[in-house]
């Protein structure tokens, strides 16, 4: 069972694993990657709901665990605190153990966040596959502050089954790992999530933070030649270019900087 100090350990790991990153990747579509992401400086952040993997960020992924002794002490205290009426106190204690009133206070709190995706890696087949338009789009390498002041950088921990959690923990250390776990057969992304809780759906980035930007195998020279042009006027004078080719002896990818 998960509780406090487990939630602080698992804090201070993914603080470290953050801090020790050089770069911040995002795979993409050609179109938006160019016309959103680089002409605009924008990151689109997502509301969990949005997402393409239904058990992400699912409030029935939260296995809680509250003795019932310590959750019928605390709706007293708590009604007596907060005035309650006597009859609305005597519903809390009916539902004692009922997990679905947690589950739903944790999907009321997610409309409150919004997540931006990044990996730490720029060559993964997979991902070329299904977020950079079957490797005809770009990723985009970035050089970001993590200690940014309209979002907070976590790495997604992936676990191979829903772990229980104490009901007392404390509840923000529980959101966090809620909204940064998945299931073990997406460890291959090495995902990266900005989370705001602005409720904003595009944030600004410092132009400065773009380092590099590699074209997929399947996107056309001219395309390449076209997006490079752009960018220059665009002032991306330090921007490395690259584009990944396929390895035939490893069934890899191959990335091969470009000569401008």
């Amino acid at each position: 069972m998960l509780k406090d100090d487990d939630f602080k350990k698992l804090g201070e790991q993914g603080l470290t694993k953050v801090f020790s990153i050089n770069q911040f990747f995002k795979y993409v579509n050609l179109n938006d990657g160019v016309e959103y992401i680089l002409k605009n400086n924008t990151f689109k952040f997502t509301d969990p709901e949005e997402f393409n993997d239904p058990f992400d960020c699912n409030e029935r992924m939260i296995d809680i665990v509250i003795s019932p002794e310590i959750e019928k002490k605390f709706i007293i205290e708590a009604g007596k605190n907060h005035n309650l009426p006597r009859a609305e106190i005597r519903k809390q204690l009916n539902r004692i153990g009922d997990r679905r009133q947690y589950q739903q206070a944790l999907k009321t709190k997610k409309k409150d966040f919004k997540v931006s995706c990044f990996s730490e890696i720029d060559d993964d087949v997979l991902m070329w596959s299904h977020y950079a338009d079957s490797h005809k789009g770009i990723c985009i390498g970035f050089n970001l502050d993590i200690m940014c002041a309209d979002y907070v950088f976590y790495p997604v921990n992936y676990i191979n089954q829903v772990q229980q959690i104490d009901g007392m923990a404390n509840t923000p250390y529980v959101f966090y790992y809620w909204v940064t776990f998945k299931a073990d057969r997406w460890k291959y992304e090495r995902e990266i999530r900005a989370i705001t809780k602005t409720g904003q759906s595009i944030i600004n980035y410092p132009k400065d933070s773009v380092n590099e930007v590699i074209f997929g195998c399947n996107v056309k020279q001219s395309l390449i030649d076209a997006t490079i042009k752009e960018l220059k006027k665009l002032r991306y004078n330090k921007i490395r270019f690259y584009k990944m080719e396929i390895n035939e002896k490893t069934l890899l990818l191959r990335k091969t900087a470009i000569k401008i």
